[in-house]
């Protein structure tokens, strides 16, 4: 890839990132009063849950290709840490276009370690715990089926 166009697909790439970044963050005020609600203790995990919906509003498929020919994550396993993640290849990209990497607005997000072990954590509180061969389903159906 030579360097006018790398520099090119790397801005056009950013941009994006920040575009869905600022979703994900409206998304997160549009749901404030739902979020407050929320146990203080869930609250991290219920805005993390907000930026990850907010995200998988958006087909990622080009983005997560591109992101993969530069060598940057694909965006594929952000589950416990949506925002976290894309502030990540937001760094990295602004490295890679030279630019300089200014705050990024916003409340802190869940950081990668403890959004992973919230979510497992969270995941045995609701579903119980697992062998190491063994799965969790879980069904939803309304009152009347049951």
């Amino acid at each position: 890839m030579n360097t006018r166009f790398r520099r090119i697909k790397v801005d056009q790439l950013l941009h994006h990132l920040l575009e869905l970044r600022y979703k994900c963050l409206t998304t997160e005020e549009s749901l404030r009063k739902e979020i407050n609600e929320v146990a203080p203790t869930y609250r991290p995990s219920a805005r993390n849950l907000v930026h990850y919906l907010a995200l998988r509003q958006h087909d990622l498929r080009e983005l997560q290709r591109d992101l993969s020919q530069l060598g940057l994550s694909s965006l594929g396993r952000l589950e416990g840490h949506t925002l976290a993640a894309i502030d990540a290849v937001i760094f990295a990209l602004r490295k890679i276009w030279g630019g300089t990497h200014s705050p990024l607005e916003g409340d802190p997000p869940v950081a990668y370690e403890a959004g992973t072990q919230m979510l497992a954590r969270h995941a045995s509180e609701l579903l119980g715990l697992t062998g190491q061969d063994s799965a969790r389903i879980m069904v939803t159906m309304p009152s009347e089926a049951a």
